[in-house]
């Protein structure tokens, strides 16, 4: 890689990062803000704005790791009926789960390195990965031992397919989704 290259992959490495760092501060400084009482008054009644705006959030937390879903599941059932409120979770579940994946799967092995030695509890789930990936990914949200995020990138990382990370995934955080609808 020539030197050009390489120092536009640093500045967008480091800019990167502190976009990352922003949003965890201010999630971090407004955290008491974040609550379903707040985002449900602020999130206008059902209607494909509100959808549109549950989706960003959605999207937000996935790139932030300190917000809590559950949050966010319990003000679509707020919002909506009961069957679109789990539509919404669904497709929201499916946004959030997909972001750090991808991320994961661009980083590759070394981000795999570094996240097994942030997260040693990992290595439970690259044991048992081997035997049905879609199986490892639903016992891995199922299971909740970690943050949803580290997990996706995890799987991005460690090669799982998307089908397969996106379907058990799914079939995992269904209890959740389901319950903080109700």
């Amino acid at each position: 890689m020539n030197s050009k290259k390489k120092a536009i992959k640093n500045t967008f490495s480091v800019l990167a990062f502190i976009f990352w760092a922003a949003l965890i501060l201010l999630c971090l400084k407004y955290k008491d803000r974040f609550n379903v009482e707040t985002l449900s008054s602020l999130i206008p009644p059902a209607s494909w704005t509100s959808v549109f705006v549950l989706m960003v959030l959605f999207a937000f937390k996935s790139i932030t790791i300190v917000f809590y879903s559950g949050i966010l599941y319990a003000v679509s059932g707020l919002i909506f009926p009961l069957p679109i409120a789990l539509a919404v979770n669904i497709a929201g579940s499916a946004l959030m789960i997909s972001i750090p994946y991808f991320i994961g799967k661009a980083a590759g092995y070394n981000a795999l390195l570094k996240l097994n030695e942030k997260y040693p509890k990992l290595s439970m789930i690259r044991d048992i990965q081997n035997e049905s990936q879609i199986l490892t990914c639903a016992l891995a949200r199922l299971m909740h031992v970690l943050p949803s995020d580290p997990v996706s990138l995890y799987f991005g990382a460690s090669g799982v397919g998307f089908l397969s990370h996106l379907i058990g995934s799914l079939i995992g955080l269904t209890p959740m989704y389901v319950c903080f609808a109700i």
